[in-house]
């Protein structure tokens, strides 16, 4: 644009204002310049990542640590611009797999390896991002007039499924193993929306600064984005993760407890089933009891008698059954072991110790007397 400086406009906020010359003023005519086949140039990309322990560089690729990346093609819903690239360049179903073509988008494909470079086409970069520099931008302008902002996403991935969409042809865990072990990287190229790209630049020629040449550039502005999933064994994540995990499921069982007792239509039910209360000194006397009397009182009282012994006198103790302490006693003497005193037999003893009754008489031991 040629401008000439206009000091009576704008004199009093602004002491010089910058106005496109006509052509009856004796300037030349504004200029439109446009680059030719942009879409044959091709972009060099080298990056490098370190996250933890994992350090890569794409100046070393295909070693044990860094393998060569690819270029994401995703899928065009039909309208063949990404097809063809997919068909063109050769591009995988799985970039892991290696041998499985695909038929066209969503693909994988190898951009060309220069020294420590990847090396992209710019019309493949745009296919790959769903545009075209000939696109309308919204209004009567296109791209290649007011330029765009590409977002160049390098995902770095050591981790199974963690390519776009998925990965369906090799299923695993964890970190990548075997003969794929390693990190892996791979590009996405996104539209920023509604950004158009513009650079100006001014020259001055006129001593006096009356005239001026504003220059006024667009094109493709790459922003490069980092992402992926990289992962490796620690510890420490399994032990907040499984810590975490009692927390939620304590946090859980909690909170269907009180539903359950308080809140539920038939919370006096649940109530009481879930706090029962356990009569340990009748489980005693019925663990004194042979195995044969414990298969008689439970075919007496008409109670299951599968399981083993422990599930036996449970079954009793549910019942309310509780063997007086002559008939557990009794068991236990045949089998020449002492029985477990009860607790008035046990006052008795330390009643015979003290040597006196409640009422203050001497107590006489029975044995004794007799």
């Amino acid at each position: 644009y040629n401008q000439g400086c206009s000091i009576t406009q704008g004199a009093v906020t602004c002491p010089k204002l910058w106005n496109d010359q006509p052509l009856s003023a004796g300037y030349p005519d504004n200029y439109y310049y446009y680059v030719v086949g942009p879409e044959t140039f091709y972009v060099l990309l080298q990056h490098s990542v370190t996250a933890g322990d994992v350090e890569a560089s794409s100046q070393k690729l295909n070693n044990d640590t860094f393998k060569a990346g690819y270029v994401y093609v995703p899928d065009d819903l039909g309208q063949g611009a990404q097809n063809e690239l997919c068909t063109r360049q050769g591009g995988l179903q799985d970039p892991l797999d290696g041998a499985t073509q695909a038929s066209g988008a969503p693909c994988y494909y190898a951009p060309i390896r220069y020294y420590a470079y990847d090396l992209i086409n710019a019309a493949d970069m745009l296919t790959a991002a769903g545009l075209t520099l000939d696109a309308s931008t919204g209004g009567t302008s296109t791209y290649r007039y007011d330029g765009l902002k590409l977002n160049v996403g390098v995902n770095y991935f050591n981790t199974w499924q963690s390519l776009a969409g998925g990965n369906p042809f090799i299923s695993g865990r964890g970190t990548i193993q075997g003969k794929y072990q390693g990190l892996h990287y791979y590009y996405k190229f996104t539209e920023v929306k509604d950004s158009p790209v513009q650079i100006k630049q001014v020259f001055v020629t006129d001593p006096f600064a009356q005239t001026r040449t504003l220059i006024s550039k667009h094109g493709i502005l790459l922003q490069t984005i980092v992402a992926g999933s990289v992962g490796q064994f620690s510890a420490l994540a399994i032990l907040l993760q499984f810590t975490a995990g009692v927390a939620l499921l304590a946090t859980a069982g909690t909170a269907v407890n009180l539903l359950a007792t308080w809140v539920m239509p038939n919370k006096a039910y649940y109530k009481r089933f879930m706090c029962q209360s356990t009569d340990m000194n009748a489980v005693m006397r019925c663990a004194g009891l042979s195995d044969e009397e414990l298969e008689q009182v439970l075919l007496e009282r008409n109670l299951p008698r599968g399981g083993d012994r422990v599930q036996k006198i449970i079954t009793l103790t549910a019942d309310a059954y509780a063997p007086t302490s002559s008939e557990s006693n009794q068991e236990i003497q045949s089998s020449g072991t002492r029985p477990r005193p009860s607790d008035v037999e046990r006052h008795l003893e330390v009643m015979m110790e003290q040597g006196s009754r409640t009422d203050g008489q001497p107590l006489v031991n029975p044995a004794a007397s007799s």
